[in-house]
């Protein structure tokens, strides 16, 4: 059953002109083999071996021409296809590889501070527990000090942010349109970012656009300078402001996601 799929798929990917190749010289070695045939019954060949064997080697050059044709037809097709689904699968590696790199190159010299402005983000966002203000964690003016410091030291430079998730946003739309678009077409298991991820992605980029790295680094000074009740005031911004850098951070762990599902380095 299987076999009989395999040659039904693979005469239906055979080329037209291959295919009505084939029909004529398999018909043909039909009527040389009926042919021949009715000769042994007449005794015709009887006197003849050389063309006894000419008629035999072209009844089965009538069949095995074509058929060997097909196969190789088909061996050609599934190697086009096979270096096609490569290629694919590079495309996508490198597209993601290079969103690493813009991603990385957010924080241009600074190692490690995406990492470093999420963890200061994540204690700045601890202004909105009352618990904060009461001391359950320490000294709330230090604590602020420290935090605000943290995000302040490693925010990417604001000159080049703009352009640079300019950069971010197209090779992100390469990535999920041209290089998506490739790999399912010829191999769609290779392709391992799921729906949800993407719509993140895209989430996560259009937040970013809106953010003026600028403000931010003018609220975290004055928030820091700020009398503890004025702190209390504007926690709420301090707020915005925490969520605002963890979308950065979940930028770089989506772009290290990405480039490790599609087999880049992770």
């Amino acid at each position: 059953m299987r076999t009989m799929r395999w040659a039904r798929r693979t005469w239906q990917e055979t080329s037209p002109t291959l295919r009505t190749l084939a029909v004529v010289l398999w018909s043909l070695g039909a009527i040389l083999l009926a042919l021949g045939w009715w000769g042994d019954t007449v005794g015709f060949w009887q006197d003849r071996p050389f063309l006894t064997n000419v008629a035999s080697s072209l009844v089965g050059a009538a069949f095995g021409v074509p058929l060997a044709l097909v196969v190789l037809q088909q061996l050609a097709t599934s190697q086009a296809e096979a270096v096609e689904a490569r290629a694919a699968r590079r495309l996508a590696s490198q597209a993601a590889e290079r969103l690493m790199e813009l991603v990385e190159g957010l924080w241009g010299s600074i190692p490690g501070g995406a990492s470093r402005a999420v963890e200061g983000a994540r204690q700045l966002a601890a202004t909105d527990d009352e618990r904060f203000w009461e001391g359950a964690y320490g000294d709330p003016d230090r604590l602020i000090i420290h935090a605000s410091r943290l995000i302040d030291s490693n925010l990417p430079n604001a000159r080049r942010w703009g352009g640079m998730l300019s950069e971010i946003a197209a090779q992100w739309e390469f990535l999920n349109g041209t290089a998506r678009t490739r790999v399912l077409e010829t191999t769609p298991e290779s392709w391992r970012v799921s729906a949800r991820d993407a719509a993140r992605m895209d989430q996560t980029i259009a937040r970013l656009r809106t953010i003026d790295l600028t403000v931010i680094q003018t609220d975290l000074r004055r928030f820091r300078g700020d009398a503890r009740p004025r702190k209390r005031a504007n926690q709420q911004r301090m707020s915005e402001v925490a969520a605002d850098i963890a979308a950065m951070g979940a930028l770089s762990d989506l772009a290290k996601a990405f480039t490790a599902s599609l087999g880049g380095r992770s």
